[in-house]
């Protein structure tokens, strides 16, 4: 999560102390961690984040250490496609290759691509970075170079070549719209310059309307994920900080709404008040608005109770806005206790929010991840 490893740059900074940052850069096959995913690894082995789900993290952090000794930034490759590599080699029982940058840094070194994520991440906008990681017979440009962008603002860091920063320019923008990474290879002159072009992910909003019991694990498991939550609620007695730490709590009316929180395309929204007219009316204002997700907790036959009053106001919902609206919300895994409310809830966002249907990982024929 972009929190806590912004937090543990944070210390390592102000420590002054050597330390390296590995990003995953390229994958194939079966691997834990997709392009994107960083660790942070200190001089003396300590680590902040994963990538490799602790399979081969300990040889990680011995190259770390070279790293950090030469100064210079290195690839590493872990390859466990061999039968072999179960007797023989890490023994990471996964079949495929993790390609890992490891860049060394300390305490005086600028760090402008990860200043600019976090900046991007903290003000909510949305950004693309370009790392070069592999580079065959074109001059002007090396490992760990990059270029930066952002809406119409684009920086260059360690790229000379103007062909170079022409063609990942041109990709960027073309990520920035469909907002999926991806690596390519641009081919330039005689050679080629291989590189992770990265949609900067935001921490995904949550909007909760209803601040009874209920909400209390379902914020708790969100702001485990590193959602960006936020509990709305027009009761005072309801609507506390204390009650719900890490979120931001808002006490407002349905018809003020939209002064007092974004809802746009990135945002999911939860309804559940256990009161019929508060979330008829929360219900009224949302699906207009282009949430991705819409869930409303309760049975059926509520929802149609709701319908049923929206339409004799004239109110008729579109197809593409019922198609957001997931009621009863959750998926079915037997759910009864709040926590497991809570985790059927946010189970089923991540999928939405994903793109994928939640269904048994043993029944899923094609790879477990997306390809980029």
């Amino acid at each position: 999560m972009w929190k806590d490893f912004f937090e543990g740059l944070a210390r390592l900074k102000e420590s002054g102390k050597p330390f390296v940052v590995a990003t995953v850069v390229k994958v194939s096959g079966s691997t834990y961690r997709r392009p994107g995913a960083r660790v942070l690894i200190t001089e003396e082995g300590a680590t902040t984040g994963l990538i490799s789900g602790g399979c081969f993290e300990g040889e990680l952090i011995e190259k770390a250490k070279r790293v950090i000794q030469t100064k210079e930034a290195a690839l590493a490759t872990f390859d466990t496609t061999s039968p072999d590599d179960l007797l023989f080699g890490l023994g990471l029982g996964c079949t495929g290759v993790a390609q890992i940058l490891l860049e060394p840094f300390d305490g005086s070194s600028q760090i402008s691509h990860l200043d600019f994520i976090g900046q991007h991440v903290s003000q909510r906008e949305e950004a693309v970075l370009a790392t070069v990681f592999r580079v065959h017979e074109v001059s002007g440009v090396s490992v760990a170079s990059r270029l930066m962008l952002q809406n119409d603002r684009q920086e260059a860091e360690g790229i000379q070549n103007r062909e170079v920063i022409d063609a990942l320019n041109t990709e960027c923008r073309s990520i920035l719209q469909s907002r999926q990474s991806k690596v390519q290879t641009f081919p330039l002159g005689g050679g080629h310059v291989e590189a992770l072009v990265e949609y900067i992910e935001l921490p995904l909003p949550l909007i909760i309307f209803g601040a009874g019991p209920d909400a209390v694990p379902l914020v708790r498991f969100a702001k485990e994920l590193g959602w960006n939550v936020t509990v709305v609620d027009r009761r005072p007695a309801f609507a506390r900080k204390d009650r719900f730490p890490g979120a931001n709590v808002i006490l407002t009316e349905p018809e003020e709404l939209s002064a007092s929180v974004k809802l746009d395309f990135t945002t999911a929204a939860v309804i559940m008040n256990h009161h019929f007219e508060t979330d008829l009316n929360f219900l009224r204002v949302l699906l207009p608005l282009p949430v991705f997700y819409i869930g409303l907790l309760g049975p059926a036959s509520k929802t149609d109770l709701l319908f049923q009053k929206l339409r004799e106001e004239g109110v008729v919902p579109a197809n593409e806005q019922l198609l957001r609206l997931f009621s009863p919300v959750g998926l079915d895994v037997g759910a009864e206790t709040p926590e497991e409310i809570a985790l059927s809830i946010i189970a089923e966002i991540q999928a939405v929010h994903s793109g994928y249907s939640a269904g048994f990982l043993k029944e899923r024929s094609g790879p477990i991840h997306k390809r980029g």
